[in-house]
Parts: C-alpha cells; sequence; structure tokens
C-alpha cells in the first residue's frame, strides 16, 4: 500500500514538473493598460516573466502598451 502511494507521489510529482518545463516563454513582456485610446489613464498592469511565472493588477483592457525583451540574452 505504502509503495503504491508513493508511486503515484512520484508520478504527478514528474508530471507536473515536465508540464512546467515545457512552458518557456521566448520573451518577458510587459504590458500597462489604458482606459481608453488616448493612453491618458492607466488602469492595469501585467508581466509575463521569463520563468514563466505572471503578475497583474488592475484592469486589462484592448488599449495598451507594450514592451518585450528576448528571454535568451546570450552575452
Amino acid at each position: 500500500m505504502k509503495i503504491s502511494k508513493f508511486i503515484i507521489a512520484a508520478a504527478a510529482t514528474i508530471i507536473s514538473t515536465s508540464a512546467f518545463a515545457a512552458y518557456s516563454p521566448s520573451h518577458y513582456v510587459e504590458r500597462v493598460y489604458y482606459q481608453s485610446a488616448n493612453n491618458s489613464s492607466i488602469v492595469g498592469e501585467s508581466t509575463r516573466f521569463c520563468s514563466g511565472s505572471f503578475y497583474s493588477t488592475g484592469t486589462t483592457t484592448a488599449y495598451y502598451s507594450e514592451l518585450k525583451i528576448s528571454c535568451n540574452n546570450n552575452f
């Protein structure tokens, strides 16, 4: 019984780790969202990091400015 629980736990860890490793964004992306097309009022922001994590605050709209930086910076 203990062995089968261990096998299930190990399989779940491998599956979740491989699913995370399968997603690797090509760019760091930062967006600033505006209330309207004239870009006068900021209503939200979002960031997608090269690690795959995502941060967002406020509201997303169709009006935004975007900054993209390659995650593959070989200096």
